[in-house]
């Protein structure tokens, strides 16, 4: 990757810019090299603690790669001091089915899903499956997707057959923009708790 080269080359000129490390984590994270990505996120928290940016990419990191318990720690103290943040909520929600805490997962995705149209939030709920490795889960959630709004950006390239459960993730966390359709769907009913696998 081309990005990835150029920080890395930079990145030995000046090797503990904070920018640059931000930069060459996130390009480890978009080529889906997430082990790489936890080296170089871990190494930007080691220099600047506080940063809430650097906590938030580790603990996602932390997740996908490392250590999820240590992860979702870090994710419910950064929440309890952002409980605006939409982005925290999805990544909790993720990190707790990742660590088999699914009624966890569920009260996660309730309150950030509460007021979010159906079809956005299947959508949603398809590629968080997916990051756990739940790939049933994720099928039946992109299917609604689709049901809900064929039109809904992502839905097509987000449908999650067994043997091609990769295309998930050629779009990006929904997080804060999980209240932007581009349609109004029908609502689907939210009694449907969102998180529970089907029995």
């Amino acid at each position: 990757d081309k990005a990835i080269t150029v920080y890395r080359k930079a990145l030995a000129i000046q090797r503990n810019e904070p920018q640059l490390l931000l930069n060459l984590g996130l390009a480890y994270l978009k080529a889906e090299l997430e082990a790489e990505a936890l080296l170089i996120f871990r190494r930007l928290v080691a220099i600047h603690p506080v940063d809430v940016r650097a906590q938030e990419l580790l603990a996602t990191a932390e997740i996908a790669a490392g250590d999820p318990a240590k992860g979702v720690t870090m994710l419910e103290h950064l929440r309890e001091s952002d409980q605006a943040n939409p982005a925290l909520l999805y990544l909790l929600g993720t990190g707790y089915l990742k660590t088999g805490k699914r009624e966890q997962a569920r009260r996660a995705f309730d309150e950030l899903f509460r007021s979010t149209p159906a079809s956005v939030a299947s959508l949603a709920m398809c590629k968080a499956y997916y990051r756990s490795g739940l790939l049933e889960e994720a099928e039946r959630e992109c299917r609604l997707a689709q049901q809900g709004d064929p039109s809904l950006d992502g839905v097509e390239r987000a449908d999650v057959p067994h043997h091609q459960p990769r295309s998930v993730d050629q779009q990006e966390c929904p997080g804060p923009q999980v209240d932007q359709p581009h349609n109004d769907p029908p609502q689907r009913d939210h009694d449907d708790k969102r998180g529970h696998p089907p029995a």
